[in-house]
């Protein structure tokens, strides 16, 4: 008494039991099928969170939301609160909750003081955040966190470093030669001797601005007048001497 293109609302039983109400053109030309199977409807004992997700509706908010973990889908993009194992409360989406999204404060998304900040997980490295640079403080990040802080480490040396960098072994610039400071772990202050043999002519940096564990490759003017390239940590750290004095070259 129909056609297949026909208007009319009809009423359906899905394969799976559901009854449900679709137009016959709807059913044919756009393929819709049964809404509770496709989670568009919701139906209590059968395709409801608390049914089939048991163990997030168990961390259901009760008290934050207006509705129950029975009057929503799995795939729901509604937007509600949970408490997680560690009595976080937080809102996410029904929908990224079955697909594996959890508490931000436990997997370190969400910085929250007391628990998964810098100052209360990592004391140690807390202790030497500079405070006077920095606009924020130890209880504002994360062990984690890609923020690059200043720190002041035992020698008093102000430097620069992501916090993940710093819980990773990262330490000061200046005490491992990374940076050069002046007066401090330069190559004239710390090694006189070998800076009287730079060759100020050849090289486009002094001794003054480098380290004496520097890769740099300068060139240098033994005592007997030879002329010759090495790198800094080659002549401090293994005792590289001139290459014509020693025999490495051929003069």
């Amino acid at each position: 008494e129909v056609t297949a293109g026909s208007g009319y609302k009809a009423w359906w039983i899905c394969p799976a039991g559901h009854s449900y109400q679709a137009t016959c053109d709807a059913r044919n030309r756009r393929g819709s099928g049964c809404p509770v199977c496709s989670n568009k409807t919701v139906v209590a004992g059968v395709n409801d969170l608390a049914t089939t997700n048991p163990e997030l509706a168990a961390e259901w908010d009760k008290t934050k939301n207006p509705i129950g973990a029975d009057e929503v889908t799995r795939g729901s993009a509604k937007k509600v609160f949970w408490i997680c194992p560690a009595g976080h409360s937080y809102e996410t989406t029904v929908s990224k909750r079955t697909m594996g999204r959890n508490c931000p404060a436990c997997s370190g998304q969400v910085v929250l003081k007391g628990y998964n900040d810098l100052a209360t997980t990592h004391p140690d490295v807390a202790a030497t955040w500079d405070i006077n640079k920095n606009d924020r403080s130890p209880d504002e990040v994360s062990a984690g966190s890609g923020f690059k802080a200043w720190w002041i480490c035992p020698a008093g040396h102000s430097y620069q470093s992501t916090v993940a960098n710093r819980n990773s072994g990262r330490n000061c610039s200046v005490c491992s030669n990374k940076t050069v400071v002046p007066g401090v772990n330069d190559l004239a202050t710390n090694h006189p001797e070998l800076a009287a043999e730079w060759d100020k002519e050849k090289n486009d940096r002094s001794p003054g601005e480098v380290s004496a564990g520097s890769g740099y490759k300068a060139w240098w003017v033994c005592p007997a007048g030879h002329s010759y390239q090495s790198a800094c940590d080659s002549r401090t750290g293994r005792g590289r001497s001139c290459s014509v004095c020693s025999n490495r070259k051929v003069v």
